[in-house]
């Protein structure tokens, strides 16, 4: 796999926190796009998270990290091993009671659910778990709210979007949404009516982040063990539910605003 110059999404998260709505969308239809690339060969990827979401130069996303993906998935209950990162499990993987694609549409809709809050939905930040749990008995914790827990949304959320998550994050996998028709059901949601595939898959979009390269940082990361022996950091951070804006300057990436509607299109020729 080629070099990613902007980094991991994890990272760019961090920083601003969290992202509007149209960034949001802008990076999850590219996820979206890899994720019906990889279903249409029977593939579930099972570690969907922003550690494993990846920026070129051009401020556009891959995905990374196909230890966790499992081939051959057809059918709704092919999958039986639980696996993957804890914040972003489907119920059914928790509950062993088999699983297919449906599995990634719930990863979706918490990294989308992240973009947009700070937070993997269910998630309690550290300074406010029980102080008497240890790292088990927080995990099982979120394990059980995953469960049973219905889901809150912040109020700066829009109703389209709280709708489109409501159907991602459905606790029953056959009512989820994509559960009948697949990735286009979730293409088809009117969140992202205002958005051309096409555009996207040719990468005619200005990326609403686009990382500043230097001319020296051009290397060959592949010769350099320090880069891949790195450990990876957690995958929750604090965050303000407040703010609804990106910011506009931050080191390392360029913001443009982007705006992807029918009023504001930003295409690059």
């Amino acid at each position: 796999m080629e070099f990613a110059q902007g980094g991991e999404l994890f990272n760019l998260l961090q920083i601003v926190k969290q992202f509007a709505e149209n960034t949001t969308r802008y990076y999850a239809a590219q996820i979206i796009l890899a994720l019906e690339a990889l279903h249409e060969q029977d593939i579930i990827y099972r570690d969907l998270k922003p550690e494993n979401v990846l920026l070129d130069d051009k401020g556009y996303i891959k995905l990374a990290d196909f230890g966790m993906s499992k081939k051959g998935v057809k059918g709704k209950n092919d999958a039986k091993s639980v696996c993957g990162t804890p914040e972003y499990l489907a119920p059914e993987i928790l509950t062993k009671q088999g699983y297919g694609k449906a599995v990634d549409y719930w990863a979706l809709g918490s990294i989308i659910y992240e973009m947009l809050t700070g937070f993997p939905p269910f998630y309690i930040p550290q300074d406010q778990q029980n102080k008497q749990y240890d790292e088990g008995q927080a995990r099982n914790d979120l394990f059980m709210r995953i469960l049973n827990e219905d889901l809150r949304y912040p109020p700066h959320l829009t109703k389209l979007c709280i709708n489109f998550l409501q159907g991602l994050l459905q606790k029953d996998p056959n009512k989820r949404l994509g559960a009948k028709n697949g990735i286009q059901e979730i293409k088809n949601h009117p969140w992202f009516n205002q958005l051309d595939w096409n555009i996207l898959i040719n990468k005619q979009y200005q990326a609403p982040y686009k990382p500043v390269i230097k001319e020296d940082d051009y290397i060959n990361l592949n010769e350099q063990q320090q880069y891949t022996q790195t450990p990876l950091d957690d995958s929750l951070q604090t965050a303000s539910l407040q703010s609804q804006t990106d910011p506009i300057n931050f080191n390392n990436f360029t913001y443009s605003g982007t705006q992807i509607d029918e009023n504001n299109m930003d295409i690059e020729g």
